[in-house]
């Protein structure tokens, strides 16, 4: 069985494979390492290669990877469960990992239906069904990426 962890290795292996990918993440959560002025930042967006020439390594506990900013390297480390969007530059594809998004912005989406009046629609049990049925949707698409 894949965990989120496993699947967002897996998607950046693949992704680096080709080229550079952006990362975002939430800069808050424990374990992550970076500059002091990007420290706080639930929205922080890195681009990492494996062709900048400096140190990168991915394992079970997430990315390892020596970045330049303002000319200056600096060893980052970004723990898994930080990242929540992994974008191939050279495809455009990106994949949204959602139980990691930070929970504000999911309360803030919900939050700005309740003020509209509007309220979250239920599948119809037909519609569901059409919906399991439905082709892989095209490329530069955000693609859930769910936990098997």
């Amino acid at each position: 069985m894949k965990t989120d962890n496993t699947n967002k290795r897996d998607t950046m292996e693949s992704f680096l494979g080709e080229g550079m990918v952006l990362v975002q993440l939430d800069s808050r959560v424990d374990g992550v390492i970076v500059p002091e002025h990007l420290k706080g930042d639930p929205t922080l967006r890195l681009n990492i290669s494996g062709r900048f020439g400096l140190p990168l390594d991915l394992d079970d506990w997430g990315v390892h990877a020596t970045l330049t900013f303002q000319g200056d390297p600096f060893e980052c480390k970004l723990p898994w469960g930080a990242i929540y969007i992994v974008i191939s530059h050279v495809t455009g594809e990106p994949c949204l990992f959602p139980s990691d998004v930070p929970p504000e912005y999911v309360n803030e989406a919900l939050g700005h239906l309740k003020n509209t009046g509007i309220k979250p629609a239920k599948p119809e049990p037909a519609l569901a069904e059409e919906l399991e049925e439905a082709p892989e949707p095209a490329r530069n698409h955000l693609r859930l990426v769910a936990v098997e």
